[in-house]
């Protein structure tokens, strides 16, 4: 099976170098890698241009005229060729069997997982030395969060969480399945409610379960400042409430206008 990892990407090419480091000793190995880029920067196309890896590189991009990530992750999965997409973003690196992990239980459907919250020390470490070991004891000393989301174990059995859910930096589903709804609803505009929440909404609102892979499949954040606030969330969150009173789980405005 072919999988279709699209990286939700917006200026930063050190972190994309070091997701890009971590997707290559990924132990799963039939996938290739789909870059959206919010924004339309030379250095990536330059980057992307001058680097080889063994797995195939695409790149999606469009003017940098505001937040527009659903419709670039539309774009993206236009574009791909997997049979089930994983959806990483660009300040997440993958731990080396994430890929494993979803391949593993891709029959299941949905899947999603959780991070670790790096903190700015280990991450500038990353940046100066990608090889740099992430193991639990040294994101212990280094100050980082949510160090139980650290641990892989290779027997554990995915889960069905009533109070957990998708978070667009980790997860991922079978390309029909959200071709099925239309994609990401491109109305939202602003950051922390469409790439995640409302997509989830619509996908059990279809009738789809969602299956938790603590501790296998594991991204680590690394550290940045908070690009939006309450207030921009806020617009998004009263979007995502008029779209549930309307109840249709096929969006509108989503990849259906892409075509």
């Amino acid at each position: 099976m072919k999988i279709s990892v699209i990286i939700g990407y917006y200026k930063n090419l050190p972190f994309l170098k070091l997701i890009l480091n971590h997707l290559a000793i990924q132990t799963y190995k039939n996938f290739e890698v789909i870059i959206a880029e919010d924004a339309k920067d030379q250095d990536i196309a330059d980057f992307i241009k001058n680097h080889t890896y063994d797995f195939e590189i695409k790149h999606v991009f469009h003017d940098d005229i505001g937040f527009r990530k659903c419709k670039i992750l539309n774009q993206a999965i236009l574009i791909s060729s997997g049979t089930y997409l994983v959806f990483l973003d660009g300040d997440c690196i993958p731990h080396p069997k994430h890929l494993e992990s979803y391949f593993k239980f891709s029959k299941l459907g949905i899947c999603y997982g959780r991070r670790v919250m790096l903190s700015q020390e280990i991450t500038e470490e990353l940046i100066r030395d990608s090889k740099k070991s992430l193991n639990w004891m040294n994101l212990l000393i280094s100050g980082s969060k949510q160090i139980k989301h650290a641990f892989y174990f290779r027997f554990k059995s995915p889960t069905i969480e009533k109070n957990k859910g998708i978070w667009g930096c980790n997860w991922g589903l079978p390309k029909q399945t959200i071709l099925d709804v239309n994609g990401f609803d491109e109305d939202y505009t602003t950051a922390g409610i469409g790439e995640d929440v409302d997509i989830e909404w619509r996908l059990k609102k279809a009738g789809h379960s969602l299956y938790y892979l603590k501790h296998l499949a594991i991204v680590y954040h690394l550290n940045h400042p908070v690009h939006y606030n309450d207030a921009v969330v806020s617009i998004g969150q009263k979007q995502l409430k008029s779209k549930i009173n309307e109840g249709f789980y096929y969006c509108k405005n989503g990849l259906k206008s892409n075509t």
